[in-house]
């Protein structure tokens, strides 16, 4: 099992603890929860967060180039937001409405990056 580093958050680098800093405040929101997550993916590293909006298995992104491509692209033309968290791509645009999970496995999935 991985190691949730919310729990040796002293062995990160600086840049992840400063924003795990701004963040954890112990006043959590979803909205809080998100602003984190795509923070701490600028520089590598993600988490996630459960219902108590309590962020938890904080973890390296294993890809960091193929995140990126997968950033650029959200924000491309390709991509259509139609709430906060559902997305439809230009192909899928009259079928399932994807979250963000499931849009970065159809990014891999579209460009060969699954492994």
């Amino acid at each position: 099992m991985a190691v949730d580093l919310f729990e040796q958050h002293e062995t990160l680098p600086l840049e992840v603890q400063a924003i795990l800093e701004k963040y954890c405040d112990g006043d959590n929101t979803y909205e809080k929860c998100r602003a984190l997550i795509d923070e701490l993916e600028t520089v590598g590293y993600t988490c996630e967060y459960g219902l108590s909006a309590e962020p938890y298995n904080l973890r390296k992104l294993r890809d960091l180039s193929i995140y990126k491509m997968f950033i650029e692209w959200k924000g491309s033309d390709n991509v259509i937001r139609t709430e906060k968290n559902v997305w439809l791509t230009q192909c899928s645009q009259y079928g399932i409405p994807m979250n963000r999970k499931q849009l970065y496995k159809y990014f891999k999935k579209e460009f060969g990056y699954n492994k």
